[in-house]
């Protein structure tokens, strides 16, 4: 009985260590929603659909933080090309977006308002 309980000890210890080998480095990267401009930029645009759905990813995206009523506010602005046009398929071939929302705790943030502007080119 005594081997048993040392390989279920094993086994724990084992699990244990790959469970700290995958999660640790999320941490030590201080991948921090409410530090880590770039941890949040990349966590709500693929959460939000009509990022995924619309746009081809951004290029440029501006992060600007500020609190709002006690709240810990984020507005990211940037152009973004429309998803499946081809080169020359369109005068109007991306979008300026503006999208308001709110970081609530370390780990997790919501975009609560969002502004698509359509972004054409001008007459030649």
């Amino acid at each position: 009985m005594p081997m048993r309980n040392g390989r279920v000890a094993g086994m724990v210890g084992v699990i244990f260590a790959v469970f700290v080998a995958i999660t640790f480095p999320a941490f030590a990267k201080g991948n921090n929603l409410l530090t880590d401009d770039n941890a949040l930029i990349h966590f709500v645009m693929p959460a939000n659909w009509s990022f995924g759905r619309v746009l081809e990813p951004c290029q440029t995206l501006k992060l600007h933080r500020q609190d709002y009523d006690g709240y810990r506010g984020f507005r990211i602005q940037g152009v973004c090309p429309i998803k499946g046009l081809a080169d020359g398929d369109s005068e109007c071939p991306s979008y300026l977006i503006q999208a308001d929302g709110t970081v609530e705790t370390p780990s997790h943030a919501t975009i609560r308002k969002m502004t698509l502007t359509l972004k054409c080119q001008p007459e030649q």
